[in-house]
């Protein structure tokens, strides 16, 4: 029997926040029965140890592995990497700061009975800035593609021959719009859940700024013009 479900965890300069990022994710697995699961830790080139503690976790737990980036290459690559080397029948992820809740994601398994992608929509604490950056970018992408991704929060839950099927490029953040736009393009059914997010463990976020915002307009237009 095959692995059931791997669960990738990105990660850069997350030391202070790792340890309990998968100590969460194992107690919300095994809550739920799930039958065989691995959890892939990517270090996307950290500079304060991240790769030694995650090294450290998969010594001591058979369940996990790391792979290590030897520069920081962007979530997108550090994702991409991490679905390369899955090989559960269901693949989802969660960030390494700890503001998302993996048993929630969780929550979206059975609707994988019916669906081939399982999209979360984001509830909950909403910041100014993001706010205005994510009423720009998702105005672009209703202008664009015809498709709403208002109050999506990047995070989803995807059948590992779907994901081997389109074949994402992106290296950034962007990579988490064009694996739903790929799918919503083939017609793939599609669910959704809803999850809280929660504030950091420790640190700051690395995603929302300006450059952020201009970096993923400019692989929208790629993404349209197929380049």
């Amino acid at each position: 029997m095959g692995l059931y479900l791997s669960v990738v965890i990105p990660s850069y300069n997350e030391r202070a926040n790792i340890g309990q990022v998968v100590d969460d994710a194992r107690k919300a697995i095994e809550s739920r029965r799930v039958p065989t699961y691995e959890i892939i830790l990517v270090d996307d080139g950290s500079s304060d140890g991240t790769g030694e503690a995650a090294a450290d976790i998969s010594r001591v737990n058979p369940n996990v592995k790391v792979v290590s980036h030897d520069r920081n290459r962007g979530l997108g690559a550090a994702l991409r990497t991490g679905f390369d080397v899955a090989t559960g029948e269901i693949i989802t992820w969660v960030p390494g700061d700890g503001q998302f809740d993996l048993g929630a994601v969780l929550d979206g398994l059975p609707q994988m009975q019916t669906k081939d992608i399982v999209l979360a929509l984001r509830q909950g604490r909403k910041e100014v800035t993001r706010s205005l950056i994510s009423n720009c970018y998702h105005g672009l992408i209703r202008v664009l593609f015809k498709f709403d991704a208002k109050d999506m929060c990047g995070i989803y839950i995807i059948k590992r021959p779907v994901l081997q099927e389109i074949r994402p490029r992106s290296n950034d953040i962007f990579l988490n719009l064009e694996i739903p736009l790929s799918c919503a393009r083939l017609k793939k059914p599609i669910g959704t859940i809803v999850l809280q997010i929660k504030p950091r463990l420790s640190g700051v976020s690395k995603v929302t700024n300006v450059r952020t915002l201009a970096r993923n307009m400019f692989e929208l237009f790629k993404y349209r013009l197929g380049l």
